[in-house]
């Protein structure tokens, strides 16, 4: 169970995902890519996975 004060943007890209809200899954990623201020081998293949979760089939 998600507790609403407790959510990271991960959480709420995935509970849009599940909730097929598409709108808000592409503005929470757009949210997550802004927040990023280095980007790294972790964070550049999570952007891979959220763009692939977005239907962006080429990463």
């Amino acid at each position: 169970m998600f507790k609403l004060d407790e959510l990271t943007l991960d959480d709420c890209i995935r509970l849009a995902n599940e909730l097929a809200e598409k709108e808000y899954e592409h503005w929470f990623i757009e949210l997550w890519i802004a927040e990023q201020t280095e980007w790294s081998k972790e964070n550049l293949t999570q952007l891979r996975y959220w763009e692939q979760y977005r239907g962006n089939l080429q990463g």
